[in-house]
């Protein structure tokens, strides 16, 4: 594999998705194989189109941390080349449509479940930007039912996101530190927050101060809920690195010291109230029995994978 080519994706997949969130990250990288293959003049046989979808499933793989919902639709699409072998870029390309529509009910069905927890709530918290989040804003602007946001300020450009969006959709709102957030915790009647996968520990795994946030309102009762559609479920066997490790060489003060980052935070799912999914809000026992139903599901699909002899 080309390790320059697995470093570039790697982390252009964790700046999408820090940026816009996992779920746009699925829909554009779906876009982006529909757009290769209107533009791509090559050999389009089956053969070759199953070829290529294995070396990128295979790149996927390697990244770090794992983006699951494009691994599932990647794994969707070569499972549909097995059952169909004489299928065409034109088969593909249609599937790929699915695919993208599917990502779009899956969304909008998560939102009215998180429309119910905020039912009732006067002021939400919000750190993360997502798609969902985005949607959940603007629907319920249209419902004529907004809340108070208090907006945890993180990463500027994030922040800034955020505050253009709720003006535009003119919600009331303060924005506050994510590291003084202890100061308004009377004021917060539950909290969302974005996620980018649950692993088979049930473990989340969330931007960047996701983690301190979320053990503060664990600690002052207050509810706190993580949009997680479960096509974001890690249900691979396999050890990984459920975030990127980096370390960079820094020099303060004619000081040398090794500075190291991680590009996620992880929390365990006990401390959140539940998952807000495309089949309901889910607690932890009911993620857990989602979680094991859809990783049987994840090996079957990567047994017949395997057959193809193509992953080493």
């Amino acid at each position: 594999m080309n390790t320059s080519l697995l470093t570039t994706i790697n982390q252009l997949f964790i700046t999408l998705d820090q940026k816009y969130g996992a779920d746009a990250l699925g829909a554009d990288t779906l876009i982006a194989l529909i757009e290769t293959l209107d533009e791509y003049t090559g050999d389009t046989s089956s053969e070759s189109l199953q070829q290529g979808l294995c070396e990128i499933y295979t790149t996927v793989l390697s990244c770090k941390p794992r983006m699951a919902s494009i691994i599932l639709d990647l794994q969707l699409l070569l499972v549909d080349t097995l059952k169909n072998p004489e299928f065409t870029a034109q088969n593909l390309r249609h599937r790929l449509l699915e695919l993208l529509a599917i990502k779009r009910t899956r969304r909008q069905e998560s939102v009215q479940h998180a429309l119910t927890i905020i039912s009732g709530s006067e002021k939400v918290l919000l750190h993360s930007y997502s798609s969902t989040i985005n949607t959940l804003l603007k629907t319920l602007n249209k419902q004529g039912s907004k809340p108070e946001i208090l907006l945890a300020a993180q990463e500027r450009a994030k922040t800034d996101r955020m505050i253009q969006l709720l003006e535009k959709l003119g919600y009331a709102y303060r924005v506050v530190s994510e590291y003084a957030i202890a100061h308004i915790l009377q004021d917060v009647d539950c909290a969302l927050f974005g996620g980018l996968s649950l692993t088979n520990k049930m473990e989340v795994v969330m931007g960047p101060g996701s983690a301190s946030l979320l053990s503060q309102l664990h600690a002052h009762q207050i509810k706190s809920y993580v949009l997680l559609t479960t096509n974001k479920f890690s249900l691979w066997d396999d050890s990984y690195e459920i975030t990127f490790h980096e370390k960079r060489e820094k020099e303060a003060h004619g000081v040398q010291y090794l500075h190291e980052t991680f590009s996620h935070d992880v929390l365990s799912l006990s401390l959140i109230e539940g998952l807000i999914t495309e089949n309901g809000v889910l607690t932890q026992e009911e993620s857990l029995a989602a979680f094991s139903a859809l990783k049987k599901e994840f090996a079957e699909r990567e047994k017949a994978i395997a057959s193809l002899q193509m992953l080493a």
